[in-house]
């Protein structure tokens, strides 16, 4: 297996630094910092291809086995900084402010010198998500002195709870920081244009109504005028508007829930905002349109000779035959929410089916 992904890269250099791009992104997506799967495969191919060239990977995997250690570090400092019921914080007064309560703060670490390129946005935090990371910043630098964190602010993700006014339980939601940063400024206020998002984030009004999409299609956000040329604007979504929207989808299904087995599963209103969603990464809407049927060929040739295949299978797959570059000059930069949007498009368009959790080409 291993001389032919060996062979279909051209050389062992051009798989091991393939390897490398698909192990960063494994890494990055690992939440609880388990590495033994990547362990043992690291060991496999150092056997095939020696110490010297898969070591920059196994310092790569080694930045999150010390993450884990530095973030359990942190934590416990900044738990007992937390003020007590009186406002004092237990011990003697720490020197620096005490960390925001309410929040867990977990990052991954990186020598930056050893991984590939990640994609850096100039997105401004909201205060809230800004406050942790400064905390979580000022203890790193205290311990590993005189290293500071450079925080990707692009990257990761937030898991939240959301709960509107009148609404008995919080809804949780796994999203981008940047989503998470959106929907945190509605909490300042029920409106706001495109136009003031973009400034208050120091980003652009396309990346604000890319981001967008994923809180309009789950009812959150309602899209009060769309403006033409001009600022969006958006509000707060009522509880009534969340639970008809909520309802609906329902109703209808789809593959996010798991609740139904083939067929259409999203709301025909809903379809745009899929595309947007899954062109969320891709820039520009014409190279995005491009980049798309490459990805829809690949995906197409992939069910068509291994059968059927689940999402994140689908997705290793796609970061390793495409990752260099192979999409006219472009590499995959999708991640999974995007895929998952895009394959949803593709069942719409009765390319392919979901059946119990795996995609496959629609039988004729």
């Amino acid at each position: 297996m291993l001389s032919m992904l060996v062979g279909i890269y051209g050389s062992r250099e051009l798989f091991v630094e393939e390897y490398r791009s698909m192990l960063a992104g494994r890494l990055l997506e690992n939440r609880n910092y388990d590495t033994d799967r990547e362990v043992h495969t690291l060991e496999l191919l150092k056997l095939r291809f020696g110490e010297t060239d898969m070591r920059t990977c196994e310092i790569m995997v080694k930045d999150i086995d010390d993450s884990k250690r530095v973030v359990s570090n942190i934590r416990s400092t900044l738990s007992a900084r937390q003020p007590d019921a009186e406002g004092r914080s237990p011990g003697s007064p720490p020197k620096s402010p005490p960390t925001p309560p309410g929040m867990i703060l977990d990052a991954a670490i990186l020598s930056h010198v050893f991984w590939p390129s990640l994609p850096r946005t100039k997105m401004r935090p909201h205060p809230s998500l800004k406050s942790h990371m400064d905390a979580f910043g000022r203890e790193f630098y205290k311990l590993k002195n005189p290293r500071r964190l450079v925080w990707i602010n692009g990257l990761g993700s937030v898991t939240l709870d959301l709960q509107l006014e009148g609404e008995e339980a919080a809804r949780k939601y796994t999203v981008s920081p940047t989503q998470a940063t959106l929907v945190a400024h509605f909490g300042d206020k029920d409106a706001w244009t495109s136009a003031e998002l973009a400034e208050e984030m120091a980003w652009t009004e396309e990346g604000v109504r890319r981001a967008m999409a994923l809180w309009i299609r789950n009812g959150v956000i309602k899209v009060v005028s769309s403006g033409g040329s001009s600022a969006t604007t958006y509000r707060l979504a009522t509880l009534e508007e969340l639970r008809a929207k909520t309802s609906a989808r329902m109703k209808i299904s789809g593959v996010e829930n798991d609740l139904k087995a083939q067929g259409s599963f999203s709301e025909e209103e809903d379809e745009d905002e899929e595309m947007m969603l899954a062109k969320g990464g891709l820039g520009d809407s014409s190279k995005a349109e491009e980049d798309l049927k490459t990805y829809e060929s690949y995906v197409m040739g992939m069910l068509t000779n291994l059968g059927q295949l689940p999402l994140d299978r689908i997705q290793n797959m796609l970061k390793m035959f495409m990752s260099a570059g192979g999409t006219g000059g472009r590499k995959y930069d999708m991640n999974t929410q995007q895929l998952s949007s895009f394959l949803r498009t593709l069942c719409r368009q009765e390319k392919i089916e979901f059946v119990n959790h795996t995609y496959r080409l629609v039988k004729k």
